[in-house]
């Protein structure tokens, strides 16, 4: 098998390896309902060992470039998602690009399907949401030569190019701007920073700078929820109803932030005299909320313009180039969610 993956895998290769002949591969792929499944299951650990895919583009040879790139994002109902993709479409139109965009479901092991239908539709490159990916992702991308991008995080120590805006910056300066504002007793609500490299970051950031100030939430003021505005809003809810509530939350980005305000709301508090609510993203609809969120404004159009120039450059650069970093600069854009913490009544 590992001389096998010296080269690019035939439908040879992985009829020898499945113990079966090419007819029967060939008629797995086309027609898998024709084949039995313990030959179909060989044929198909077979083709996964190998990092076998199949070209489905028959334009596409090896040295001609198909002018497509392939684009996998966690989900296409964020707005901030639509305004990347849109930056990126803008920009490759200039080059007669074309691209093909996916989505995970925010769940990354979707990821390794859709990347393995770019490669088969003979995509130039793919392009990541940021940096934590199943390395037999990366190993099919590797083994098949393609340039690949990850973008929306900044790492300037990942081994593969990223473009991206700083997710512990982001948080830090977010937390930062309460600090700021006077308030002590601060809660927290998070992403899901076990499976999103985006909401640890910033996670760290924030709590990096609550630390710095002396401010420890207690644990029944830190809380972790999936961005959804029903399980953010719960979260919330279940923060503001206890006797002693916190003056602030730091939300791990805008739904958040919205399911919050929308909490304080249905439970009788003001925003922001009784409670300042501090988003990060800008999504669509944050200025126009009553109040309006503040939030930290993420160029989310910036990052997809400059994600199409590099995937392009690396599309036609020379192997063995070290990995570059792109950082994009983020914006604060304070509203009227967040307000001096009120002195204590004496």
């Amino acid at each position: 098998m590992t001389d096998l993956r010296k080269k690019q895998a035939t439908i040879n290769d992985v009829a020898r390896l499945a113990g079966t002949s090419v007819s029967t591969v060939s008629r797995y792929f086309n027609k898998p309902d024709m084949v039995g499944k313990q030959i179909g299951a060989r044929i198909e650990t077979a083709a996964k060992g190998l990092h076998y895919i199949r070209n489905r583009s028959a334009a596409t040879t090896r040295g001609h470039l198909s002018g497509t790139i392939g684009m996998v994002v966690p989900t296409l109902e964020n707005s901030i998602f639509a305004e990347l993709i849109e930056g990126l479409i803008a920009q490759l139109r200039q080059s007669k690009q074309t691209v093909l965009i996916s989505s995970n479901l925010n769940d990354a092991g979707n990821e390794a399907e859709a990347v393995r239908t770019f490669v088969e539709q003979g995509v130039d490159g793919v392009i990541l949401i940021g940096t934590e990916h199943d390395s037999a992702v990366l190993e099919l991308l590797r083994s098949r030569q393609l340039p690949v991008l990850c973008v929306w995080n900044y790492d300037n120590d990942f081994y593969i190019d990223t473009v991206g805006i700083d997710n512990h910056d982001i948080g830090y300066e977010a937390a930062g701007h309460l600090v700021a504002l006077g308030h002590h007793d601060i809660g927290c609500i998070f992403g899901l920073s076990s499976t999103n490299d985006r909401a640890s970051s910033r996670k760290e950031g924030i709590l990096q700078r609550l630390a710095e100030a002396d401010i420890l939430p207690p644990a029944n003021w830190h809380a972790e929820t999936s961005y959804d505005l029903r399980s953010a809003r719960t979260i919330a809810h279940n923060i503001l109803v206890q006797p002693h509530r916190p003056s602030a939350i730091m939300c791990g980005n805008d739904i958040i932030a919205f399911a919050t305000i929308w909490a304080a709301q249905s439970l009788g508090l003001s925003v922001p005299e009784d409670l300042s609510v501090m988003g990060i993203g800008d999504f669509q609809g944050a200025a126009e909320m009553t109040p309006p969120l503040s939030t930290i404004r993420i160029p989310a159009h910036t990052v997809g313009r400059l994600s199409a120039n590099r995937i392009l450059e690396l599309i036609t650069a020379d192997e063995g180039q070290k990995p570059r970093h792109l950082k994009v600069d983020f914006e604060m854009r304070l509203r009227r969610s967040t307000a001096a913490r009120k002195a204590p009544q004496s």
